[in-house]
C-alpha cells in the first residue's frame, strides 16, 4: 500500500471518475478478499495474486490490460481507460512512498520466522497515515461511500483481471471472472466493519479480540490517539531508496506524495495511445515496493519500539 484513505486523497489530487478512484487502490483488493468471508474459495492464491501484481513488472500487466481492451466494446474501453489511471496512481504512490515505509517498519530477513509482525508494522504505519492524512486534507471519510460504482462497471474490471491472469498463465486457475468483484464487496464490507463511526470504543473492541493481527492494525483510530511518532518524517531522517546503488532519501511524507503526482502525470502522459514502451522507460523496472524487481531489502530501522 499506502492504505486506501491515502490513495483515494492521491486519487482526488485528479479529476478523477468513480471508476478512476477505485483503480487507485490498485490490486489492494485482492488482499481484502475472504478476510471476512473466510468460505470464500482459493484465499491464499487470490492474496498471493495480489502480492504477484505489486512485484511484477508494470508495463506487462498494462499491456495485458490493454490487451484486454480488444474484447470490450467502446463503453466498456473506457471504464478500463478510467480504472487503467487509477490503477498508475496506486503505482506512483507505492514507488515514492514504500521505501520509506519499508525502511520504518522492517521486513523478516532470511530465515527470520516472525514474519507477521513486519506484515502488522507495515499496515500500522499505513493506517496511522491515512487518519494523519484525512486530518490533514480536512477530508471526512464516508466509509460508506469510498467505493461507488456500478454493478456493471465493476463487473467489466473483474473480466479484466480474469483475462490478466490468465495471460500470466500462472493463477487463472483461481482468478475467474468473479474474483475482483467479489474482492470489492468485501473490501466494501471489511472497511465498513474496521471502520464505524464509534471509533473509540470500536478500536478498544478490535485491539481487546484482535491485538497484534492485520484487523487491529487496519482498524481507524481517533486523530488524537495516533502516536507522537514521525510518521510524516518531519525530521528528514535518511532512508534507502535504493539497495543496489546505496542511495538514500531524506524526503518527508508530502515531498513524496508530490512527486508522485509528479511521477503519475508524467507516466500517463501517452496513456491514451496505448504506449507500454513508454511506461516501461519511466517505471525502469521499479516494482510497487520501489526498488528494482527483484531487488533485495537489507537495512531498517523501526518507527515503533
Amino acid at each position: 500500500m499506502p492504505s486506501f484513505v491515502t490513495h483515494y486523497l492521491f486519487a482526488k489530487e485528479f479529476d478523477s471518475s468513480d471508476v478512476t478512484l477505485l483503480g487507485s487502490q490498485g490490486p489492494d483488493p485482492f488482499f481484502y478478499y475472504g478476510i471476512v468471508k473466510f468460505y470464500r474459495p482459493n484465499i491464499k492464491k487470490i492474496h498471493a495474486f495480489g502480492t504477484f501484481l505489486h512485484k511484477t513488472r508494470l508495463s506487462k500487466t498494462i499491456s495485458y490490460m490493454f490487451k484486454y481492451l480488444e474484447y470490450e466494446d467502446e463503453h466498456g474501453k473506457l471504464i478500463l481507460l478510467d480504472y487503467i489511471k487509477g490503477f498508475l496512481m496506486h503505482y506512483s504512490l507505492d514507488r515514492l512512498v514504500h521505501p520509506f515505509v519499508y525502511y520504518r517498519t522492517g521486513f523478516p530477513k532470511e530465515g527470520e520466522k516472525k514474519k507477521l509482525k513486519y506484515f502488522n508494522y507495515h499496515t500500522q504505519m499505513e493506517t496511522y497515515l491515512d487518519v494523519i492524512n484525512a486530518s490533514d486534507f480536512n477530508y471526512k471519510v464516508d466509509y460508506k461511500k469510498i467505493i461507488n460504482i456500478s454493478e456493471f462497471e465493476l463487473r467489466v474490471i473483474s473480466r479484466m483481471y480474469h483475462f490478466v491472469a490468465k495471460m500470466f498463465n500462472e493463477y487463472d486457475d483461481s482468478i475467474d471472472v468473479d474474483t475482483y468483484y467479489f474482492a470489492i464487496k468485501d473490501m466494501i464490507l471489511e472497511i465498513k466493519l474496521l471502520n464505524s463511526n464509534d471509533k473509540c470504543r470500536r478500536k478498544k473492541v478490535f485491539h481487546f479480540l484482535f491485538r497484534n493481527t492485520p484487523i487491529d492494525t487496519m482498524s481507524h483510530m481517533r486523530y488524537e490517539d495516533v502516536p507522537k511518532l514521525d510518521f510524516l518524517n518531519n525530521n528528514h531522517d535518511e532512508f534507502y531508496v535504493s539497495y543496489l546503488e546505496n542511495k538514500k532519501s531524506n524526503d518527508d511524507f508530502y515531498t513524496l506524495f508530490n512527486k508522485a503526482k509528479e511521477y503519475y502525470i508524467s507516466i500517463s502522459n501517452n496513456l491514451n495511445k496505448l504506449d507500454v514502451n513508454y511506461i516501461d522507460s519511466l517505471s525502469s523496472n521499479i516494482d510497487f515496493d520501489g526498488f528494482k524487481i527483484g531487488e533485495e531489502k537489507i537495512h531498517y530501522s523501526l518507527i515503533f519500539k
